[in-house]
């Protein structure tokens, strides 16, 4: 029995027998499952297309398709090929069990039927393919999660190989205008140093160190800037365009 808050499950029996398959669909239905039936094999296959049903009961021994057919042509299809398959089958016949189930069927029933057999088997198969369709979902879950967790990898990657190039060229461009600055600067005062014939030596000196004190501080902040460019502070850098 369902309870009032669990969907109704769809069962698709195929029939070409309309005593059996009535009987089958009064038996499923007061147990409270949603029957749909079909005479043969192909309005089967054509229905179990168009409603996708949660199991499959079907006749081997049919006219227009026999029950191997429908198996077959079921499995063929992706939107059928997962669903529970039971076969109905009037002989015990191994060799036609085996078949059956060499081709893909879950389960198969012998006629005449017994009602707690019946019951047993649609409930068995269906809590299987339940728990399957289950776990296809949590695989599918965790692989979304390892791929976001791969982009967000990626991404954290990307974003410090740009830092390192942003320092790399930063400081390569800083460190060869500081230091043919500073060097020129440094090499201007030492010659007005040795010259005491200037009179504005003392001018011209104290212009070009405070030059050189000024590009010695830039220099410095230019070193603090690298300390910035972290990314924890990508964010914030990219708002006042910083980052490119």
């Amino acid at each position: 029995m369902h309870s009032p808050d669990t969907a109704i499950e769809k069962i698709l029996i195929i029939e070409d027998e309309p005593d059996i398959r009535a009987n089958l669909q009064e038996i499923l239905e007061i147990s409270q499952y949603k029957v749909t039936t079909a005479s043969n094999g192909a309005e089967g296959v054509t229905l179990a297309k168009e409603i996708q049903p949660d199991l499959i009961i079907c006749d081997i021994n049919m006219p227009v398709m026999d029950g191997y057919e429908v198996l077959e042509s079921l499995q063929n299809m992706p939107e059928t090929s997962l669903i529970p398959f039971i076969f109905l089958t009037a002989r015990s016949d191994l060799q036609e069990l085996r078949q059956g189930m060499e081709l893909g069927a879950d389960d198969y029933l012998i006629k005449p039927l017994n009602i707690q057999d019946l019951l047993v088997s649609v409930r068995t198969r269906l809590l299987k393919h339940q728990r399957f369709v289950e776990q296809i979902q949590q695989v599918e879950e965790l692989s979304q999660a390892i791929q976001s967790q791969v982009k967000e990898t990626e991404s954290h990657v990307q974003e410090q190989e740009h830092l390192l190039q942003v320092k790399d060229k930063l400081l390569s461009k800083i460190l060869e205008n500081l230091s043919d600055s500073v060097s020129n600067i440094h090499l201007i005062a030492t010659m007005l140093k040795k010259d005491t014939a200037s009179v504005n030596q003392s001018k011209y000196i104290s212009i070009l160190e405070s030059e050189a004190n000024r590009q010695l501080k830039l220099l410095n902040d230019v070193i603090k800037l690298q300390g910035l460019l972290k990314p924890e502070n990508v964010d914030i850098l990219k708002r006042y365009d910083l980052l490119n």
